[in-house]
């Protein structure tokens, strides 16, 4: 594989898609192409006389689904570059825009179950009873704030539409009556 004969299959792919492969990286081992305006991309690579092409999955990996291999087609580097991109086209693109979609969809679905469980913590908060944990491994822990409530010690975990005491689980609504009722209790308390 020489940068050449790569730069004529991105040549012939673009002109047989219509789309705009552009060379965005290269490194010792390969070249990395953009299909501009997305988060698609191919990268080459020579593996023993043949040319390894693969999606890349531009920092969305962690959202394939388990047991998911990348998409990647061989192609021997004698065939002509036309054979090759036809094969790109014909082969590849099918399965990684469909692998690149669900990764997409769950990275959505991901940050909205992020955004609704930060929102949740943050009205959680907003009762003065709670407080996000210093430390941790998770945003989603909360402690309780002690000084309101004599003898009050525990911690509890924020989820989409819920949250979870050490050994109770509540809904979000009857959790934020439970914390605004402690609230009102320990005011009269004092």
């Amino acid at each position: 594989m020489n940068a050449t004969q790569v730069n004529e299959i991105i040549e012939c792919l673009n002109q047989s898609t219509g789309e705009q492969w552009v060379q965005v990286d290269k490194d010792y081992s390969g070249m990395t192409f953009e299909h501009s305006g997305t988060y698609e991309q191919l990268y080459f690579s020579d593996n023993k006389g043949r040319i390894h092409i693969s999606g890349a999955m531009n920092g969305l990996a962690k959202y394939m689904p388990y047991r998911t291999e990348r998409e990647s087609i061989t192609a021997d580097n004698r065939r002509a570059s036309t054979a090759i991109a036809r094969d790109i086209e014909r082969r590849l693109l099918p399965a990684y825009r469909a692998l690149l979609k669900t990764c997409i969809e769950r990275k959505q679905a991901n940050d909205e179950y992020e955004a609704n469980k930060k929102a949740l913590a943050d009205r959680l908060c907003a009762t003065g009873m709670a407080r996000p944990l210093e430390w941790g491994s998770s945003d989603s822990i909360m402690l309780v704030d002690t000084n309101n409530v004599d003898g009050l010690d525990f911690k509890v975990q924020v989820n989409e539409n819920s949250i979870c005491f050490e050994y109770l689980d509540l809904s979000a609504d009857l959790a934020l009556k439970v914390f605004a009722m402690l609230a009102h209790e320990s005011k009269q308390v004092a």
